[in-house]
């Protein structure tokens, strides 16, 4: 049976901070550039540096806003020194936040995974952890520890850091676990024969 993707990888988190990127869109506004009336129509970092601003010519840019014109529809990449140039300083800095969220999402990607799988491999019920290549072992992780979990993984989606204390518990975690995969493989490896 394939185990269904979680609402918490890394790729369904990056696609809803992408998706928050047309409500910043929305609050740049109108401006003018070259007597005409223009708009933000998209912004988009780039993973290297390959286009070129078409207001001033820099190239190699990463951080691409695209403006249009209202009314010949004409688009324009322009890089972010320009954008606060021609539209307003503050334009660049209301992408910042975003992108500093989106470096941390892509840096955490391994700890929101790993919280992830935790929680959907605990079975509170019989208090079982199934471990990858292990099997199910004898494990309990509190209901109270279960939802700091769930709020750290929520966290980590949102492109957050975790908190001090979150990262405490889940190295407390990480090694009851390791500590009751040893145990479960010791009880579990058959006795040689020392005749």
């Amino acid at each position: 049976m394939m185990e269904q993707e979680s609402e918490y990888s890394y790729e369904k988190c990056l696609k809803k901070l992408e998706d928050s990127i047309p409500e910043y869109i929305k609050k740049v506004g109108k401006f003018q550039h070259e007597n005409q009336e223009w708009e933000l129509a998209e912004w988009k970092m780039l993973p290297r540096a390959a286009e070129t601003c078409r207001v001033c010519g820099k190239r190699p840019i990463k951080e691409l806003f695209i403006i249009r014109n209202l009314r010949t529809n004409e688009l324009k990449i322009v890089g972010n020194e320009c954008i606060r140039k021609i539209a307003s300083p503050k334009i660049a800095n209301w992408f910042a936040p975003w992108e500093m969220r989106r470096e941390r999402l892509e840096r955490n990607k391994p700890l929101m995974e790993h919280v992830d799988a935790l929680i959907r491999a605990y079975k509170p019920s019989a208090n079982l952890l199934n471990v990858k290549g292990v099997g199910e072992v004898p494990f309990h992780v509190s209901i109270t520890a279960l939802k700091k979990f769930r709020k750290m993984r929520e966290r980590l989606c949102k492109g957050y850091n975790a908190t001090k204390d979150q990262r405490g518990l889940w190295k407390c975690y990480c090694r009851r676990i390791i500590e009751a995969v040893e145990q479960h493989k010791k009880a579990n490896t058959p006795a040689l024969d020392s005749r």
